[in-house]
């Protein structure tokens, strides 16, 4: 079983498996599937100058929407299979609590979300290092820093170098743990993170890096809580 994602590995490891004839071999969709994503596409185009597409036995897939969607690019219903979005289920456990959150009386909470992409975690960090927390509240205002699990920066030595005076934190926990620590998510609009915010029952915000293509998991984008700069996110929180 291999995460499938559409990326160039997958179709290294795909040859390679056939190749050595290693038996059955599954593509587990581990995640959301976002509008305007053509990496699945990838499946579908012949191997170098062979005509034969390479493709897994089946593809293990979490969800309704992302069976229509991979139906729709091309994909035969035969090698589909629907199975449990295991990496949510912590929100239908963890509903009733999350929706009945509690805003911390001494300081707000500010869980900020980095997707993994290195330019983009880049933006969301210098806008964080660049928010004047001063002229926003009277308030104490913390920040938790989650990293991607497959993030490049080291967060901790960006903000260091930084020299910003904004209170912060970095957690690597689980989404469940840092959800059940917050007052508000801040994600980047494209993160599939924005399924847990937005099921999370906290005020969400979502920031946008303006030269990014919005391919967002949501069905539908709230534009009055997308953020650009600190001016923005400043006066949201």
């Amino acid at each position: 079983v291999y995460l499938f994602e559409g990326m160039a590995w997958e179709r290294m490891l795909l040859h390679s498996w056939r190749r050595a004839n290693r038996g059955p071999l599954y593509g587990y969709q581990h995640t959301t599937i976002k509008s305007l994503d053509l990496r699945p596409l990838t499946y579908l185009h012949p191997f170098c100058d062979n005509t034969q597409k390479l493709l897994p036995d089946k593809l293990l897939v979490n969800s309704l929407v992302s069976m229509k969607i991979l139906k729709r690019m091309g994909f035969s219903s035969t090698i589909l299979r629907e199975i449990e979005a295991t990496r949510y289920n912590h929100l239908a456990k963890h509903t009733d609590t999350m929706n009945n959150y509690t805003l911390h009386k001494e300081r707000l909470v500010v869980l900020i979300v980095l997707e993994g992409l290195e330019l983009v975690d880049i933006f969301i960090l210098e806008l964080l290092a660049s928010l004047k927390v001063k002229e926003m509240s009277d308030q104490d205002v913390h920040f938790i820093i989650k990293p991607h699990p497959n993030g490049k920066i080291l967060v901790s030595d960006f903000m260091l170098k930084t020299g910003t005076d904004v209170n912060w934190e970095v957690n690597t926990t689980t989404m469940e743990e840092a959800l059940i620590e917050a007052d508000v998510v801040c994600v980047s609009v494209n993160s599939s993170a924005t399924v847990d915010a937005c099921n999370s029952g906290l005020p969400l915000v979502l920031i946008w890096k303006p030269d990014e293509l919005i391919r967002s998991s949501l069905q539908e984008v709230n534009w009055s809580e997308i953020v650009t700069n600190s001016d923005e996110l400043k006066q949201l929180l």
